[in-house]
C-alpha cells in the first residue's frame, strides 16, 4: 500500500528554495539559525571533507600505513595497534557534541525548526527523523550542535557497521551515538535519554529519483516494513515524535544504483552507493533544511505488544507523518510534491 500527500520539486543546483511560504495557522518557530558568516562555507567544506570524506581517506591512510610496514613483525604490531585504537570504548563527550563546527553546518543549511507545540523537555522521546537522505545530514544536524539542546540532548541511533568504521565510528561514539540493535536502544531509553532515528535506514537511501519507478516530484519514506521503533516506544511508554526534514534528500546527488548493490547494501547493513555534492566532492549543496516537528504520539503501553497493536500504532504514525508533510510543504515551497510511504 502507498500512502500519499502532495509537494514541489527542488533541485539543489537550479532552485535555491527560499522559504517564502506562509507558516501554517497555529504553527510556531522553535528555532531559526543565525545568518551565515564568511567562515561558514570554508568550515563546512573542510568539515565535510574531514567527516563525510573519511569513508575514502581513512581506508587510504590505513592502506598506506600497511604499505610502509615492510616486515612481518611491523605489520603485526600495526594491526594490533589499529585493533586497540578502533575498539577503545567511547561515550558522549560534550566537546564533540557542541563543537562550533556543527553550528556552521546549521548556518550553512539555514536551518529552521517549526511545529505546533514546544518540544518536550521533561521526558524521553523517540524522534523519528525522515527522510534518511543519501547522507543523513538531517539526523546529524538534530543530534549535534545547537539543535541538540533544542531536541533534549537527543542521541542518534546509527547502524552497527557505521560505529565500526575507522575514524567515523569513533566520532559518532563521542557524539553519543547508539547502536541500532534493540538492546542498545532499550538501554539508552531506560537511562532517560531521547533518541533520534531514521526508520528507513540504508534502504531509504536508495529510494527516490533516479531509482527506476521513482519520480522527481515525489519524496519517499521507507516505512511499510519498519516497525521496530514503534515497538520500542510502546515497550518503554515513551512518545514517538514524527520529524520531517524538508530538503534533506537534495543535499547530495546520487547515481542510479543497480539492484544487486542495493540488495548487497541491505545484507551488509552498509551503503554501497555513489554520491557526490559540490564540485563532485563529498560536500553538501547549500539547501535550506526545514524541520517540521509533529505532535508527540502517545501510543499504547505494552511490554510485549502484539503484531496487531503494533500495526495500529504504526498506521497512526504514518498518518501523522503524511499530515505533517502536507501541513508544511507549502511553507517550504514544495506545494506540488508528493510524499509516498513505501
Amino acid at each position: 500500500m502507498l500512502l500519499a500527500s502532495s509537494r514541489r520539486p527542488a533541485s539543489s543546483l537550479v532552485d535555491p528554495l527560499p522559504l517564502t511560504g506562509k507558516l501554517p495557522t497555529g504553527a510556531i518557530r522553535l528555532f531559526t539559525s543565525r545568518p551565515a558568516s564568511w567562515r561558514t562555507t570554508p568550515m563546512v567544506v573542510g568539515g565535510s571533507l574531514l567527516v563525510v570524506g573519511s569513508f575514502v581517506w581513512v581506508p587510504l591512510v590505513i592502506w598506506l600505513g600497511w604499505r610502509k610496514c615492510e616486515t612481518r613483525k611491523r605489520r603485526i604490531i600495526y594491526v594490533l595497534v589499529l585493533c586497540v585504537v578502533l575498539t577503545l570504548p567511547t561515550r558522549r563527550w560534550d566537546a564533540v557534541v557542541l563543537n562550533g563546527l556543527w553550528s556552521r553546518f546549521v548556518e550553512y543549511f539555514s536551518v529552521e525548526v517549526v511545529g505546533d507545540d514546544p518540544l518536550p523537555k521533561d521526558r524521553s522521546a523517540v524522534y523519528a527523523v525522515i527522510p534518511h537522505g543519501t547522507f543523513p545530514f538531517g539526523l546529524g544536524v538534530v543530534s549535534l550542535g545547537p539543535l541538540n539542546k533544542i531536541f533534549n540532548k537527543v542521541r542518534p541511533v546509527v547502524a552497527s557497521a557505521v560505529l565500526r568504521f575507522p575514524g567515523f565510528g569513533q566520532l559518532i561514539g563521542f557524539a553519543g551515538g547508539v547502536d541500532a540493535g534493540p538492546n542498545e536502544v532499550s538501554k539508552a531509553i531506560k537511562e532517560g535519554c531521547s533518541v533520534s532515528i531514521c526508520p528507513g535506514g540504508i534502504a531509504e537511501m536508495f529510494w527516490g529519483y533516479p531509482k527506476e519507478g521513482c519520480l522527481p516530484r515525489e519524496e519517499y519514506a521507507f516505512l511499510q516494513s519498519r516497525k521496530g521503533f514503534i515497538r520500542m516506544a510502546m515497550k518503554h511508554n515513551v512518545p514517538v515524535i514524527p520529524v520531517y526534514c524538508f530538503g534533506n534528500t537534495h543535499a547530495m546527488h546520487k547515481a542510479k544504483t543497480p539492484w544487486v548493490l542495493e540488495a548487497l547494501s541491505r545484507l551488509l547493513k552498509t551503503s554501497l552507493i555513489l554520491t557526490w555534492g559540490r564540485w563532485g566532492l563529498p560536500i553538501p549543496y547549500r539547501v535550506p533544511l526545514l524541520y517540521a516537528v509533529g505532535k508527540p504520539l502517545h501510543l499504547l503501553h505494552a511490554e510485549n505488544p502484539t503484531p496487531g497493536q503494533i500495526e495500529v500504532a504504526h498506521a497512526e504514525f504514518c498518518r501523522a507523518l503524511s499530515d505533517l508533510f502536507d501541513r508544511y510543504k507549502f511553507y517550504y515551497g514544495w506545494g506540488h510534491k508528493t510524499l509516498r510511504i513505501v
